[in-house]
């Protein structure tokens, strides 16, 4: 079975407008954003990816020393909480200091 380009655009620009948006935009985001680091992967690149890697980097070295920090990554990795939650003010103000 041949894939359809437009197909698949018009699928993934329908998901974009509904409520299956905020089911999946957290596991995808945590999953795709990682691929275009490489880069040999073809993709939009964000104009901050660069900046949200190394804020990620910075929540995973928090989460090893902080069992709350942890808690909540483990919580945001397994849809508990929204990924948002990690920029949150606890999160963000330990990373700036």
């Amino acid at each position: 079975m041949k894939t359809n380009p437009r197909r698949a655009n018009r699928f993934h620009r329908a998901i974009t407008t509904t409520c299956c948006y905020k089911v999946i935009v957290t596991p995808w985001t945590l999953a795709a954003a990682q691929d275009l680091v490489y880069p040999e992967t073809k993709g939009i690149r964000p104009e901050n990816m660069q900046e949200n890697a190394r804020y990620f980097a910075e929540v995973g070295r928090l989460a090893v020393e902080d069992i709350d920090v942890r808690r909540l990554v483990t919580e945001v990795f397994h849809l508990v909480k929204p990924l948002s939650a990690l920029f949150d003010e606890p999160v963000r103000n330990r990373i700036a200091a």
